[in-house]
């Protein structure tokens, strides 16, 4: 069952803010568990090599993705893989070509029974009206807000993950990002590292594997 909220969207409205809400408040006694977008609920790297291939003529799969930082995978400079990737954003890959990961939609609405959810994402504000709709279209009544880092942004501060779950109260983060996973273990969050059908390279981190909070999942069912 979906949670029962208000549906109203609330856009903050400088153009620079870092979250979006959509009304409605933790509801008590429930847990807040913070969750990541890219690549746990929607295959943004599927869509992206897509691209690449079609414009740079560069064709890459996840599994050459060791690391989650693009600049190495494809040889270039970081200034230059985050251009590449802004120009991504113009681009129908972009806008409608990222699926949502199998599963995702229907672990989360029975979650959202006896817990209360925040996206925490690193994507940059430049994309959050996009990405607004985008988890209006595929996981509507889910979430209470989605919390944009700012990272690898072409202008803007950045704001760690760390930093926003602890400002949520979240007990438990859901990322694909085992950088992300420890620096949020670190602070005492419960880190569920998805490696959906253990199919993420970049997932395999040897401080991640050791640290007592983290643990590898790898589908949506298992995070249930």
């Amino acid at each position: 069952q979906q949670l029962k909220r208000d549906r109203r969207m609330i856009i903050n409205g400088n153009s620079s803010a870092s979250f979006t809400t959509f009304g409605g408040r933790p509801a008590p006694g429930k847990i807040m568990i913070a969750v990541d977008l890219d690549e746990v609920l929607g295959s943004f790297l599927s869509a992206l090599n897509q691209f690449m291939a079609a414009h740079y003529s560069r064709n890459h799969s996840v599994s050459e993705y060791h690391v989650y930082e693009f600049f190495k995978i494809w040889n270039c400079s970081p200034s230059e893989a985050d251009i590449r990737v802004h120009e991504f954003f113009d681009t129908a890959y972009f806008r409608e070509g990222i699926d949502p990961i199998p599963g995702a939609s229907e672990a989360l609405h029975r979650l959202s029974e006896t817990c209360s959810m925040s996206i925490v994402t690193s994507r940059q504000n430049v994309i959050k009206q996009h990405t607004v709709n985008w988890i209006e279209k595929h996981y509507p009544g889910l979430f209470q807000e989605i919390h944009f880092g700012n990272h690898f942004a072409l202008d803007g501060k950045s704001r760690p993950k760390s930093e926003i779950c602890r400002s949520l109260g979240a007990k438990v983060l859901i990322d694909d990002n085992p950088r992300y996973a420890v620096e949020c273990a670190e602070v005492g969050i419960r880190v569920l590292l998805f490696d959906y059908r253990n199919s993420y390279p970049w997932c395999k981190s040897k401080a991640a594997d050791d640290h007592p909070l983290v643990k590898k999942v790898e589908s949506w069912k298992e995070v249930e």
